[in-house]
């Protein structure tokens, strides 16, 4: 008596080579979302960090213009001058007020802090691609400077005189380049800012 005959099977070489071609689609299709993912990921988060530095920029300069006594600009319009009352009677190494704010001297229904003679001066300009704050605290002669946003490309202000009203607008350059040898175009960002507490000489 015969023992059956053992019968072996195993794929077939057009099986070997669709399994092979559905498992490189799908690899590649699995590698294609990740670089997509990865490239949205960096999209955003330097979307983010313009956005917020942009935030940063103009929150710093609306600030000092709202508390700004004088606004002086000279020509060329990239300066942005400002005398701010010396509210503090100390400051830290960084120029940053310590202590409580002093209380003021009314004079003539004017409230005045520490000497009228002696302002904290401040001024912005742009050095190189970045925008700098100077602060002069006369009363004391310290000076500091802090970079308030980097990656410009131009600092634009208008002012008239006898007026309250400060526009101004800043140009970042872009991160990213079109295909085309052409760069995209920056992203600029302005403000119309009404210096509240100006006193006219």
């Amino acid at each position: 008596m015969r023992a059956p005959a053992t019968v072996c099977r195993a794929f077939t070489l057009i099986e070997m080579l669709v399994s092979m071609s559905a498992g490189s689609a799908i690899l590649a299709s699995v590698v294609y979302s990740s670089i997509s993912l990865q490239r949205s990921f960096i999209w955003s988060s330097d979307y983010s960090a313009d956005s917020i530095a942009q935030l940063r920029a103009v929150d710093y300069i609306t600030r000092d213009i709202r508390g700004a006594l004088t606004v002086t600009i000279p020509p060329g319009g990239q300066t942005l001058s400002l005398e701010l009352p010396d509210y503090y009677a100390a400051y830290d190494a960084q120029g940053n007020p310590t202590g409580v704010p002093v209380d003021p001297a009314i004079v003539n229904g004017v409230p005045q802090y520490g000497d009228p003679a002696r302002p904290v001066v401040v001024t912005y300009f742009m050095s190189g691609t970045s925008l700098l704050r100077e602060q002069t605290v006369e009363a004391t002669g310290q000076t500091t400077q802090v970079a308030v946003a980097s990656g410009l490309s131009d600092f634009a202000l208008s002012f008239a005189g006898l007026s309250t009203v400060v526009k101004f607008s800043l140009t970042f350059t872009p991160k990213h380049h079109a295909a085309s040898a052409a760069s995209t175009e920056g992203t600029t960002v302005s403000a119309t800012v009404a210096a509240r507490t100006i006193r006219f000489k």
